[in-house]
């Protein structure tokens, strides 16, 4: 059941409104569906948009909203530092857009989860090389479950800043 697509849209037009003052939005498992997050990536690119934490895990994004939401990644208005996808089927394709995101200087993420998206190794290997980037701000990352395979993994484990002992 959730929130449907006519509430999801409800929400998303208000994020855009210069009297919205949410800074928090948790809307896990809604399934509110792509055309929703279509909307709320919109929104997030809005100048009026307050919202610095996103939670929209189980909600069925998939590929295209997945793609959206990396494209608002790159706007110097998006203001999330912490963004939750769990489990929205978002793909390959989308996952290469994140990790293009993340190299973006407009990119302020420091907190993603993309577990059980199904991303794959090669959008496994762009995330490695987006952490090594001077752009990306990124603190915590949590991968699980995304079938990347040993090459990938290794990239990533590499990617990560290592003291010198």
């Amino acid at each position: 059941s959730g929130l449907g697509t006519k509430a999801g849209l409800t929400i998303a037009t208000a994020l855009q409104s210069q009297h919205c003052k949410l800074t928090n939005l948790d809307l896990a498992a809604n399934w509110l569906g792509a055309k929703v997050g279509l909307a709320i990536a919109t929104a997030l690119q809005s100048e009026h948009c307050k919202l610095t934490i996103l939670e929209l895990s189980h909600n069925e994004l998939h590929a295209e909203a997945g793609l959206a939401i990396a494209a608002t990644l790159h706007s110097e208005h998006c203001k999330l530092t912490n963004l939750k996808l769990f489990g929205n089927g978002l793909g390959s394709e989308a996952g290469l857009a994140i990790a293009a995101a993340l190299q973006s200087e407009h990119c302020k993420l420091t907190n993603l989860v993309l577990c059980n998206n199904n991303l794959g190794a090669e959008a496994g290997l762009a995330i490695a090389a987006a952490l090594q980037s001077e752009h990306c701000k990124l603190a915590d990352l949590n991968l699980c479950n995304n079938n990347l395979d040993a090459e990938a993994t290794l990239a990533i484990a590499a990617a990560l800043p290592s003291a010198d002992l």
